[in-house]
Formats: structure tokens, C-alpha cells, sequence
């Protein structure tokens, strides 16, 4: 009697989800093959959840080798098959994306970027991790269309308004540069940095001299103050 206590008597037909074995957790969590204790409280311990918990352990790759070692190819597999356990999971997308940039695959590691932002489109970590490697790969029109979404969703984002500048006028589109960083002196009047740059790209339209580059900031580091 209890298993049918809340059965709908009005269903007809179940079907299961596929790859799905169990149900009713409340999160599934990626653990790496670490082994240390685990205090109430910690995301190892399921006690700290009010909810079910399902654990996936990531075999063969611990902190050192995701973290610290400078080789992440033997990270690549298990990163995957994380990723493909749960296609939902960002995180996994993010590890898998870094793991493939520290080895040089530019490309395929903004693959794993881009799905991580269409899961969460708000994370300005990851988009400025997709505009730094866009920039390094020359896709500079991709790479401002981020820095864009950056100022969108921070509008006091002062190092993503000059970065956004300075592709603008690795293009030679000065007149884009200049209202971006006029949109910038707008949030901080008193940055010299951006007043110096204005200065420039002004000079650099008068004089028809495009090669007259505003220094480029590395992607996401603050300007000086």
C-alpha cells in the first residue's frame, strides 16, 4: 500500500529518461578522485544538503593534475565523460574548455565555452575566458561581441569598455573606438588611463593614422587608476 500511497491512478504510460538509473536527487555533483576528509559542511558530505545528493566521482584525476600539473591531456577524458553524464553541468563544460586552451586547442576549448555560457549566459568569468581566446585567435568581431555583453552586464565594466576600444582599432574603426571609450570616461571621468586614450584615438583620427594603437590591455585585468 505505502508504494502506491501517491501514485497517480490516472497514468498510462512511464517512460524513462534516457542514460537515467535513479531519480529524485535534488543536485548531482562532479567529486574529484581526492581523498580527505569531508566535515559537515563541506560539498563532500551529504549531510550539508536538505535535499537527495547523487555523486559522480571523476576517476583518475585529482587536484594536482586539474589544477597544477602543466600536462591537463590526461584530464581530457574523464573531463568529457563528465561532461557527457550530465550535459547540463557548466562547470564541466569550463574544465573540459580549460584543460583544452592549457594545451593549445584553441578552438575546441571555445566550443566547451560557448556551451558553458548557453547554460549560463550571465557568467562574465567564462565570457571573458571565450573573449581572451577570440582575441588570441584573431576573431576579433566575436571577441567584441563578448566584451559587448560584458558591459551589458556589468555597465561599470571599465576594462571591458577600453579592451572593446582597443580591437576597434586593431580594425581601424577609430570612430567605434572613441565611443567606447567616451562611454567609459562616462562611468569614471577621472580614469587618466581612458583620458589618455581618448587623446590618442582623436589624434589618430585627425591624422588619418590608424597605426596609432591604444596599448592593449590583457582581457579582464583592471585599468590603472
Amino acid at each position: 500500500m505505502l508504494m502506491n500511497q501517491n501514485r497517480d491512478m490516472g497514468l498510462r504510460r512511464i517512460t524513462a529518461r534516457k542514460g537515467m538509473r535513479c531519480y529524485g536527487m535534488g543536485l548531482g555533483i562532479l567529486i574529484l578522485d581526492d581523498v580527505y576528509p569531508g566535515f559537515p559542511g563541506d560539498v563532500r558530505n551529504a549531510s550539508a544538503y536538505p535535499f537527495p545528493i547523487q555523486y559522480e566521482i571523476v576517476e583518475g584525476i585529482d587536484i594536482y593534475k586539474l589544477v597544477v600539473a602543466e600536462d591537463k591531456a590526461p584530464c581530457l577524458e574523464p573531463l568529457q565523460k563528465a561532461a557527457d553524464l550530465d550535459p547540463s553541468n557548466q562547470l564541466a563544460y569550463v574544465n573540459l574548455g580549460a584543460a583544452l586552451n592549457n594545451l593549445g586547442r584553441y578552438r575546441e576549448a571555445a566550443a566547451k565555452f560557448e556551451k558553458a555560457i548557453e547554460l549560463d549566459p550571465k557568467n562574465d568569468a567564462i565570457i571573458l575566458h571565450l573573449a581572451t581566446i577570440w582575441t588570441n585567435l584573431g576573431e576579433l568581431d566575436k571577441a567584441i561581441v563578448l566584451f559587448g555583453r560584458l558591459i551589458e552586464l556589468d555597465p561599470k565594466n571599465l576594462s571591458a569598455y577600453y579592451n572593446c576600444a582597443a580591437l576597434y582599432e586593431k580594425q581601424g574603426n577609430l570612430d567605434a573606438a572613441i565611443e567606447k571609450i567616451r562611454a567609459a570616461i562616462k562611468v569614471d571621468s577621472d580614469d587618466t588611463t581612458l583620458r589618455e586614450a581618448l587623446s590618442r584615438l582623436l589624434a589618430a583620427k585627425a591624422n588619418r593614422n590608424p597605426s596609432a594603437n591604444i596599448p592593449s590591455a590583457s582581457p579582464g585585468q583592471g585599468l590603472a587608476h
